[in-house]
């Protein structure tokens, strides 16, 4: 233990605690709100914690990620420690307050569906391990079913595809070129693109693929962008929430077979309205998105707005 133990929980515990209680933040703070800080800044998180000690009220802000759908965030230091968690659907859970999807501020949503591209958002290929189960085997399984579902695609399709890679840590650019090269673009080599979700790339997008339920896929699903989710199974969703998930496969919005993803993507690339706009097909995502992801609204700046500062007044 001595040698995986971080020096910052004891060798440099007094001194981060030190270099907390001099910044020049809030001494008596009535509320501390973060979206990200409880995560990777150590000295937030001291802060945080000795002015929680001392009742200030601590509300989380969701940032993205599978909150409570996924197996993964049954147990979230940064949900189970906060007194209150604004969400971005209504999931029902009493310690939330729920919002909306406030990563699509700003995006224009167009109903028309006028661009050309599949944009495959692939899985993060970080050289991080930090979880406690195998993630490294699991973004090769993950890669590996993308790229047979990027094989398949019919020859004209594959002409308009592009990869959305994350922007990538400095420490993963090795085994990132790694996968791309032995996996991704064994068959097939497609353009890469690294930019933030924004108004002009999804002009230029017909379909959004997802190796993955996180964030992305909430934020494609609410700013109703015809969507698609590759799952390897459905043993990382929660129990109860299967059936929703069941329902999403029947959309065919989710897919666990890459075969059948592929078929569905050339089937629908010329008609896609005619899958997305189909009855059954809305009534699924947006229930889906009424308890995870609801859109955002487009004076959204103004109701966020008014939405802290009734926060604040303890409305």
């Amino acid at each position: 233990m001595p040698f995986f133990l971080p020096t910052d929980l004891i060798e440099n515990f007094t001194n981060l605690f030190s270099i907390a209680e001099k910044t020049d933040w809030p001494k008596n703070p009535k509320l501390i709100f973060t979206s990200l800080g409880y995560h990777d800044d150590e000295i937030f998180k001291l802060y945080l914690a000795s002015k929680v000690e001392k009742n200030s009220t601590y509300i989380l802000h969701q940032h993205g990620s599978n909150y409570f759908t996924g197996k993964n965030t049954l147990v979230d230091y940064g949900f189970s420690s906060c007194d209150k968690f604004i969400s971005w659907g209504d999931s029902g859970n009493k310690k939330c307050i729920p919002l909306f999807n406030t990563k699509n501020i700003g995006i224009k949503i167009d109903k028309l569906f006028h661009g050309k591209n599949i944009l495959f958002f692939t899985p993060k290929m970080s050289s991080q391990r930090k979880r406690p189960f195998d993630d490294y085997g699991k973004i090769i399984r993950d890669n590996i079913i993308l790229e047979e579902i990027l094989y398949k695609l019919n020859n004209d399709i594959k002409k308009n595809t592009i990869l959305k890679l994350h922007s990538n840590d400095y420490d993963s650019e090795i085994l990132e070129k790694k996968i791309l090269n032995e996996i991704i673009f064994k068959r097939n080599e497609f353009p890469i693109n690294r930019s933030r979700i924004n108004n002009k790339l999804l002009k230029s997008s017909k379909i959004l693929v997802h190796s993955g339920d996180g964030t992305a896929f909430l934020e494609s699903l609410a700013i109703n962008k015809p969507t698609i989710c590759i799952l390897q199974n459905l043993n990382w969703i929660r129990e109860e929430i299967r059936d929703e998930y069941n329902e999403l496969m029947k959309a065919k919005i989710l897919f666990l077979d890459s075969e059948k993803a592929s078929n569905h993507l050339n089937e629908i690339y010329y008609d896609v309205n005619k899958w997305w706009l189909n009855n059954e097909t809305k009534k699924v995502r947006n229930k889906f998105c009424q308890k995870y992801s609801k859109p955002a609204p487009n004076s959204g700046i103004s109701k966020m707005s008014i939405f802290f500062k009734e926060i604040i007044n303890g409305k």
